[in-house]
């Protein structure tokens, strides 16, 4: 009895090894279509405004909010100290260090990536992928790379700009 419990637990193991390789040699193998000829700069154009502009707004005011709240909660705790002077530079480091990336990240996935997701799995539901490939076009290089490539790109510019809305503490001296 416990031969097969450890045989199901083996075999459970190795599969998800098995899943996330693939994974990695299918992330890997999007990327490095992405940088060989021909470049198609218009689709990835197309997919940083996609990504990127478009999520900024949710980035926003997910920041925006999530800055309030944690303005509230921290003036009740420095007004016990007398600190309220500090509130805005406690929120602003927060964010920006904290929870700027991370609330950057959750957002443009829940947004952009649930988007992308429906796309590539109503192109596949229609044979979309098949007609790429007999038009002698690599469907990976035309739809997946760019996508990848554009998230690459849009996430760290939306996390700086989250940086350009939180005010910068006044100096010291």
């Amino acid at each position: 009895m416990n031969l097969d419990v450890a045989a199901s637990i083996g075999r459970a193991t190795i599969n998800r090894i098995q899943v996330i390789g693939r994974s990695g040699v299918f992330l890997f193998y999007a990327f490095f279509l992405a940088f060989r000829p021909p470049y198609r700069i218009f689709r990835l154009i197309k997919e940083i405004e996609f990504v990127g502009s478009k999520s900024f707004l949710i980035v926003f005011v997910t920041a925006l909010f999530t800055g309030m709240v944690l303005a509230l909660q921290g003036y009740h705790t420095l007004t016990q100290f007398g600190a309220q002077a500090l509130l805005g530079s406690a929120v602003a480091l927060s964010i920006i260090r904290e929870l700027g990336p991370v609330l950057c990240a959750l957002m443009v996935t829940g947004r952009a990536g649930s988007a992308i997701a429906a796309e590539i799995g109503i192109m596949r539901i229609t044979d979309q992928f098949p007609a790429l490939e007999m038009m002698a076009i690599d469907p990976v290089k035309y739809v997946i790379s760019p996508k990848i490539l554009a998230g690459i790109i849009s996430l760290p510019l939306l996390t700086a700009a989250l940086w350009d809305f939180v005010p910068n503490p006044p100096p010291k001296g």
